[in-house]
């Protein structure tokens, strides 16, 4: 009897454990979180900053300011080109309509520079855009803008104070569709990886508009960096696919630090262009572990090598002889005072040697 009383005893204990536990569990109060000023009330923080870019003897001060507030924000671009006296601004503002980003800016800047009658003028452009943007997954985004400017020319005179002539004066409707793809380790400071985008535009003459047609351009750079040494690539090709109306200020340029190297700012101009640069990037000192970092503090020497041509015709790509490719070669250096602040000095000669002497690049960065 004793015995079938303690196995009816132990029965019941093991029974009751997780019952009682249970109801524990059910009994025991939730736990609130604890509310407070600070947490109920969320302050999201303004980033900002600030970007400068100076260039010689393209004559570019380039100032960017800015400021984000959770998916929105305002940025400011100005471009002073002193040579001739002129500013140049781009102001931006932007939120998120999920999943698009969007934004609205208004833009007064030079596209390009040309001599009419041993006179030169300046081609302008002014208006307003309205963009939206979407990442597509895999590093793929599309970019869609819409956009009305003005273009007029200005002569300076003097090559000082710019007097407005008013003179062909023209206005142009543009859709433009881009598909983006960026593999880059970084937006600032790429070491590996690649960039490239494939933009159309259209020009409508509805509401108001001069011109018709549609151009496309492609443009890849691709980066890559192995122990003592970094290497870029940048290829681009443009041309209209079709042309009712096209004006001038739809050609594309070669000459400056960005493009040509060796030859002055809008050298070549044409309705088509091919360009392709290899640039080389070795140490002299200051090497970080085994890995070259992007933009090390202490001095590297800097290789360029341009090959381009821009110009007008249905043979610009079969590379006839009126349509030789122009190249340029460059040999300088680069002093990092630290990450965010690079310095570029550089010589760049020109084939045909246009300028014998070569032209010496001076750029300062701050990121």
């Amino acid at each position: 009897m004793r015995r079938l009383l303690l196995a009816a005893f132990l029965a019941l204990t093991v029974v009751a454990s997780p019952i009682a536990s249970a109801t524990k569990a059910k009994e025991k109060p939730q736990e609130t979180p604890q509310t407070t000023a600070d947490s109920s009330v969320r302050v999201q923080s303004v980033d900002a900053f600030s970007k400068l870019d100076f260039i010689l003897p393209d004559g570019q001060l380039t100032t960017s300011l800015g400021a984000k507030r959770g998916g929105s924000s305002i940025g400011l671009v100005t471009i002073y080109n002193f040579p001739r006296g002129l500013i140049d601004y781009t102001i931006r503002v932007g939120t998120m309509v999920k999943p698009w980003a969007v934004g609205l800016s208004g833009y007064n800047k030079v596209d390009f520079e040309q001599v009419l009658n041993q006179n030169k003028f300046i081609g302008r452009i002014r208006g307003g855009a309205l963009d939206f943007s979407r990442g597509l997954g895999r590093r793929w985004n599309t970019d869609i803008v819409l956009s009305r400017q003005e273009n007029y020319f200005i002569q300076l005179a003097g090559q000082a104070v710019p007097a407005n002539l008013g003179i062909q004066s023209s206005r142009q409707n543009l859709v433009g569709l881009s598909l983006i793809k960026d593999n880059r380790d970084s937006a600032d400071n790429p070491l590996v990886g690649f960039w490239h985008r494939t933009t159309t535009t259209q020009s409508i003459r509805q509401f108001g508009g001069d011109y018709e047609y549609n151009k496309i351009q492609w443009d890849y750079v691709n980066y890559y960096g192995w122990r003592f040494w970094r290497q870029s690539t940048t290829l681009r090709l443009g041309s209209p696919l079709y042309k009712f109306n096209y004006p001038a200020f739809e050609h594309f340029f070669l000459g400056g630090w960005d493009q040509m190297r060796g030859y002055p700012l809008y050298a070549q101009e044409g309705e088509k262009v091919v360009f392709i640069r290899e640039e080389w990037t070795l140490p002299l000192f200051s090497m970080r572990g085994k890995v070259w970092k992007a933009y090390p503090k202490g001095v590297e020497i800097l290789v360029s090598a341009d090959a381009g041509r821009a110009g007008t015709g249905d043979r610009l790509f079969t590379m006839a002889n009126e349509y030789k490719l122009s190249v340029a070669a460059g040999l300088g250096f680069r002093l990092s005072i630290n990450d965010k602040i690079p310095v570029f000095l550089m010589v760049a000669f020109a084939k045909p040697m246009e300028h014998r002497k070569g032209i010496v690049y001076f750029r300062y960065k701050i990121r």
